[in-house]
C-alpha cells in the first residue's frame, strides 16, 4: 500500500476512535402518540403509569404519560399532559396559572418552532397528613394551536441541582409532530 492511502485509513480510524470516545450514552425515548410527543428521558428511566390508590406507584406501560427512575419512589418523574389553551388567552398569561407553588422563573422558549414557556416552581408535597416535603418541579408548556402540551419534571428541591440537567436534555429533546 502506498503512504497515502495508509494515511488516509490512519485518519478514518482516529476519527471513528474519537467519536466512540466522545458519544454519550443517551436515555430511552419516551413516546405519546396521542400527543404526537416524543423525547429523550435519562438512562435508566421507563415509561409508563401512575397507579392510584392506597400505595401509588408507577407501572411500565408504552404510551404512558409518566416516566420514572423507581417504581416505588414518588421522585423524581416525569409527567405529560395535553390542556385547552382558553380563547383570548395567550400561553405567558394562562401557563403560570397552572402552577401549584411558588414561581421561581419563567423563560420564553421555542420547540420546533412553536411557543413554549419553561416555568420552575417550588412547592411541598404531603406524603403524610401534616408533613410537607419541599419538592421542585420544571414545566415546559408547548403551544400546540389552540392546546398546551405540558410536560413536568418533579424532584424533591435538595435533589433538584442534580437532576435539573437532566431535565433539559429532556425538554431540549421534545419532537412535537
Amino acid at each position: 500500500m502506498n503512504k497515502k492511502v495508509i494515511s488516509r485509513l490512519a485518519v478514518f480510524c482516529l476519527i471513528l476512535l474519537l467519536y466512540a470516545c466522545t458519544a454519550k450514552e443517551q436515555g430511552p425515548t419516551m413516546e405519546i402518540p396521542d400527543l404526537g410527543l416524543s423525547m429523550i428521558i435519562p438512562l435508566e428511566w421507563k415509561q409508563g403509569t401512575l397507579l392510584t390508590g392506597q400505595e401509588e406507584k408507577f407501572i411500565e406501560q408504552a404510551g404512558g404519560n409518566y416516566c420514572f427512575k423507581d417504581a416505588l419512589l414518588r421522585y423524581p418523574y416525569i409527567s405529560v399532559g395535553l390542556l385547552s389553551l382558553p380563547k383570548d388567552a395567550s400561553l405567558t398569561q394562562y401557563a403560570p396559572s397552572l402552577s401549584y407553588g411558588n414561581i421561581l422563573s419563567k423563560t420564553n422558549k421555542s420547540l420546533g418552532g412553536l411557543k413554549a414557556l419553561e416555568v420552575i416552581e417550588k412547592d411541598f408535597d404531603a406524603f403524610k397528613p401534616g408533613e410537607k416535603i419541599p419538592i421542585r418541579a420544571m414545566h415546559m408548556y408547548i403551544q400546540k394551536e389552540n392546546k398546551i402540551i405540558w410536560v413536568s419534571y418533579w424532584v424533591f428541591e435538595k435533589d433538584f441541582d442534580n437532576y435539573k440537567n437532566l431535565a433539559r436534555k429532556s425538554f431540549d429533546s421534545i419532537k412535537i409532530k
